[in-house]
C-alpha cells in the first residue's frame, strides 16, 4: 500500500533537477548491454521513440543506439511496473498491451503502444510520480538510466562540435 509522507501537499508542484554527468561518464556506454535484436524490430522501435518528444532531435546513429540497448519484458496483467514514490533506474517503452497511471490510488490516464513512461525518474534521479499497472498482458520495451543518459549526452557533445 502506498502512502503518501504527512508533510506533502500533493497540490504543491516539486522542483526536480537533472543530476550532474561527467564527459567520461557519458562516454561509457557498455557494449555487453546491447540486447541483438531483428532488422524489423529495430526499425519499428526506432520509429516508435523517435516520435517522443525527448527523441524528437536525437540523430539516427543514436536512434539507433538507443534502440539496441532495449530489452523486451512481458508484464502481467495487474503487475506494477513502477511504484510511486520509489526511485526508479528505467524507462519503458510499451510495444503491446496498456498500462494505468495511477496517482495515489486514483487512475489518472492510461498509456498503450507507441508511448513511453519512467523518463522523468530517468533523467532527473527523483521518486517516482505515478504508479503503473498493466491492464492487461502487455510488453514494454526497458532502457537503463546510465545508458539512456549517456547516449543522450553523447548525442548533444556531438551536435556542439560540428
Amino acid at each position: 500500500q502506498f502512502s503518501l509522507p504527512r508533510a506533502f501537499d500533493m497540490r504543491r508542484r516539486y522542483s526536480v533537477s537533472a543530476e550532474s554527468l561527467t564527459l567520461d561518464q557519458a562516454m561509457s556506454v557498455s557494449p555487453g548491454s546491447i540486447h541483438p535484436k531483428s532488422g524489423d524490430v529495430k526499425l519499428h522501435l526506432r520509429d516508435l521513440i523517435s516520435k517522443e518528444a525527448i527523441f524528437r532531435h536525437v540523430d539516427v546513429r543514436n536512434l539507433e543506439r538507443v534502440v539496441d540497448n532495449m530489452k523486451d519484458r512481458v508484464v502481467e496483467k495487474g503487475d506494477f511496473v513502477v511504484r510511486q514514490g520509489e526511485y526508479g533506474d528505467e524507462m519503458f517503452l510499451v510495444d503491446s498491451g496498456s498500462f494505468e497511471v495511477l496517482y495515489g490510488e486514483k487512475v489518472v490516464a492510461t498509456v498503450g503502444r507507441g508511448q513511453i513512461f519512467g523518463e522523468i525518474s530517468l533523467m532527473y534521479n527523483c521518486p517516482r510520480t505515478a504508479s503503473v499497472r498493466a491492464a492487461e498482458l502487455s510488453t514494454v520495451w526497458v532502457i537503463d538510466r546510465a545508458t539512456f543518459r549517456s547516449i543522450l549526452m553523447q548525442d548533444r557533445i556531438n551536435k556542439r562540435q560540428k
